[in-house]
């Protein structure tokens, strides 16, 4: 069984970073804007908290055996939250410790389909094993993917959730979330997508609905839309979170999914987090942290870590892909630890582009404002296998005051790549990566 089972905009030239960016003084607002309408703006803390990573801690016969490197790798991408099972297991109890002990909440999956274990007894382990379970755990989700094998499982799902439901209350814990069990978008002789209908409507018993949704080597947005509206059947109008999400890398296989090349994962999972972040989505975990060893680079199942893998020997080494350092640096840029604090607009306008222009503004407790810019533009052929070059369009962002600016990419480096001190409007050239524009 597979590890799943249990359970932008960029630059003007991808050689020449910021090449031709100008930032300069401009006209004031009220020249017309072919723009959509500036977005509200968030705590920039919220936005680096609406990303977590997936890890299998209890897969002994895996290099996920390793907890403290496991541990260690997570600190270094600096997530606040991971995603894993809750078992009654000594290596999955010292890793939740130490990820807490580094800041780290997890979203603990609370029992898995087919195997022996109740509700009760996942309470029990987590008041049991940990000392304050309302800071180990920022969740409780439902079974992983129950429709994922075919067989009967919608009331035993019901059934579950609303055991989950009543244990948590029974073991005081009434403070920590329930997300609703996430479905597979599997089709097993069925009409395509029927499954969250099926399994009807679980709001009395959960806090969140949840969704899975892989875009298959295709543009962050694809399927996120369809996904989030059938969820409504399960959750109602609470907000929803989507526990997995990315690509695989193994380029070598040979079958009916679409791996996508390390270069095109470092522009699209920035804008994977994005996609879902604009459209409400309050969590999205990467699915996932570690790949399994696979020198053929040809296995689907081994090859969707942020890590690669030489070996499960703990002296193999365990090398970053591309889009772990994106990710690293979009979470370094955007961090902002600290209790909540109140945020203000920023009066500003966004000219050019065209119908794939997005946007989204977050601030920072100094009052800094970052603005996220990227185009829903592909930049992969997942049927060919070939990488596309976007064309870059050029947009200009008007400001209503003069401010200080500075623009980053992080799916190239966490540095400061352009600034310019009281600019009253600054031009980038865009394509297919995400851009973070400080504004203070």
């Amino acid at each position: 069984m597979s590890r799943r089972a249990l359970l932008g905009w960029g630059l003007v030239a991808a050689t020449a970073p910021f090449a031709g960016v100008r930032l300069r003084a401009g006209p004031d607002l009220s020249e017309p804007s072919s723009a959509p309408p500036a977005p509200s703006v968030a705590p920039a803390e919220s936005l680096v908290g609406a990303f977590g990573v997936v890890t299998h801690l209890s897969f002994h016969s895996t290099v996920y055996d390793q907890t403290n490197r496991v541990v260690d790798a997570v600190a270094q991408l600096g997530v606040r939250h991971v995603r894993d099972r809750i078992v009654a297991d000594d290596a999955v109890r010292a890793g939740f410790r130490a990820m807490v002990s580094n800041g780290i909440q997890i979203e603990g999956v609370c029992g898995a389909f087919g195997r022996p274990q109740t509700m009760r007894e996942v309470m029990d382990e987590v008041v049991r094993s940990y000392r304050d379970p309302t800071v180990t755990f920022a969740a409780f989700e439902g079974m992983n993917e129950p429709n994922n094998n075919g067989t009967p499982w919608v009331e035993i799902t019901r059934a579950a959730t609303k055991n989950l439901f009543d244990e948590r209350a029974a073991h005081d814990l009434t403070t920590v979330q329930i997300v609703g069990p996430a479905l597979a978008s599997v089709d097993h002789g069925r009409v395509a997508y029927q499954d969250p209908g099926d399994l009807g409507d679980l709001t009395p018993w959960i806090d969140r609905g949840n969704i899975h949704v892989y875009p298959k080597g295709n543009i962050p947005s694809t399927g996120l839309d369809r996904f989030l509206s059938l969820q409504r059947a399960v959750c109602g109008d609470k907000p929803i979170y989507s526990t997995e999400g990315g690509y695989f890398t193994g380029l070598n296989y040979q079958g009916g999914s679409n791996p996508t090349p390390d270069d095109v994962v470092r522009q699209y999972v920035p804008r994977e987090l994005m996609e879902n972040w604009i459209r409400g989505v309050k969590r999205f975990f990467l699915y996932e942290l570690l790949d399994d060893p696979d020198p053929t680079n040809a296995n689907r199942e081994s090859n969707w870590g942020m890590l690669r893998v030489g070996g499960l020997s703990p002296a193999a080494p365990w090398t970053p892909k591309p889009h772990f350092y994106a990710m690293k640096n979009l979470l370094a840029i955007l961090g902002d630890p600290g209790p909540p604090h109140p945020v203000s607009s920023l009066e500003h306008r966004i000219d050019g582009g065209g119908s794939d222009l997005r946007s989204a503004l977050v601030q920072k407790r100094d009052g800094a404002h970052y603005l996220c810019i990227w185009r829903d533009v592909s930049v992969y052929d997942p049927q060919s296998r070939k990488v596309i070059a976007a064309d870059a369009d050029m947009v200009r962002v008007v400001l209503a005051r003069p401010a200080d600016v500075a623009v980053y990419a992080p799916s190239t480096a966490d540095t400061v790549q352009s600034s310019q001190r009281g600019a009253r409007e600054f031009r980038l050239s865009v394509a297919g990566e995400l851009l973070i524009c400080r504004i203070s």
